[in-house]
Parts: structure tokens; C-alpha cells; sequence
């Protein structure tokens, strides 16, 4: 799993451009790497605002985007690179909490994916965006040498997820003529 640091939710977003140092240029690096080819094609590039939540060992617990690109592709992009990250544990008085953080990620294309006439940006309302925040859990995992595994899905695939979950089970005792094992 990637370490970032919270200059992900400082007052300057996150760019490609110009690196000053060299957690800068780690960061633009990354942010390059998560790049949607399919916006890189396009010629798609903006600025992202964002809030994300914090569990106490800096572990993302939820993300959402609340300041539009307007390149669908390149919000969702943003909301994907940041839970796959870690970030350092924030502490109030030694002890590490649970916290929250708003920040931006300008996505950047370098000089060789501009395009002359980028295609334009879309409205997204707020709505549209909330739905697509990103919770987080976590699993545990037996018999792995990983202790547990986070996954990140919107309200709607958590839905689906924990629907297939109860028609397994309603499948699973209707086979063995309801009984539960």
C-alpha cells in the first residue's frame, strides 16, 4: 500500500507541474501513475476538492468529492488514488484519533497529452457526486499473512454486495432443505 502524507489535504493541491521538492515530486509522481488513461486521451484535466475521513491508524474510512472536475473519470480517479493510500496517523495530545480533511488534487497533463481543444467540462450536481463517496471497510483475513484487506465501494455497491450476500445464503439453505450450517 502507497504512504502518503497529508499535503494531499493542504491549502496547495497536488500537481504535476514543477515539483519543489522531493515529497513533491513523489506525490505529483503518484498522481501521474493514477492518471485515467482514458482522460489522458481525451485531454481531460482539472482541479479536485475532496474530503476524506480518517480512522485513528490512518487508514481512509470514507472519501467524497466535493468540488468537481468536471471530467467524471478524473473525480473518480481522486476518490480511488486516496483510498488506496495511507496516510500518517493524526494525533491530539500523543494520542492518535480519528479525523478528517478536505484538500484538492489538480490533475495535470503533461505538455505532451495537451490538446489543442480539451473537451469541455460538465456540470455534476451535488447529489451525484455524494453518491458516489467512497466508504471503506475492512475484513479480516485468516490463514493470510495479511492481516486484513480494506474494500471501498459506494452506498449502491455495498447495497448490491450485501443483497448477492443474502441471496447466497437464501440459495445456500433452500439446497440443504433450510438448513443452517
Amino acid at each position: 500500500m502507497l504512504l502518503l502524507t497529508i499535503i494531499a489535504v493542504a491549502a496547495q493541491p497536488i500537481t504535476v507541474t514543477a515539483p519543489v521538492n522531493d515529497r513533491d515530486a513523489r506525490n505529483a509522481a503518484v498522481v501521474l501513475d493514477s492518471y485515467p488513461r482514458a482522460s489522458l486521451a481525451a485531454g481531460e484535466e482539472g482541479l479536485v476538492g475532496f474530503r476524506i475521513g480518517l480512522h485513528d491508524d490512518g487508514r481512509v474510512r470514507s472519501c467524497v468529492v466535493i468540488e468537481s472536475s468536471g471530467y467524471p473519470r478524473l473525480d473518480r480517479a481522486t476518490c480511488d488514488l486516496l483510498v488506496s493510500s495511507r496516510f500518517k496517523p493524526v494525533r491530539d495530545e500523543g494520542q492518535r484519533i480519528s479525523s478528517s480533511h478536505e484538500g484538492k488534487i489538480a490533475w495535470v497533463l503533461p505538455a505532451a497529452s495537451r490538446k489543442a481543444s480539451p473537451p469541455a467540462p460538465v456540470q455534476r450536481a451535488a447529489a451525484e457526486l455524494a453518491a458516489e463517496e467512497k466508504l471503506c471497510r475492512s475484513a479480516q483475513l485468516e490463514g493470510s499473512l495479511v492481516r486484513e484487506r480494506t474494500y471501498c465501494l459506494t452506498r449502491n455497491e455495498w447495497a448490491k454486495m450485501e443483497r448477492r450476500g443474502r441471496d447466497y445464503l437464501v440459495n445456500l439453505t433452500s439446497d440443504v432443505g433450510g438448513a443452517v450450517f
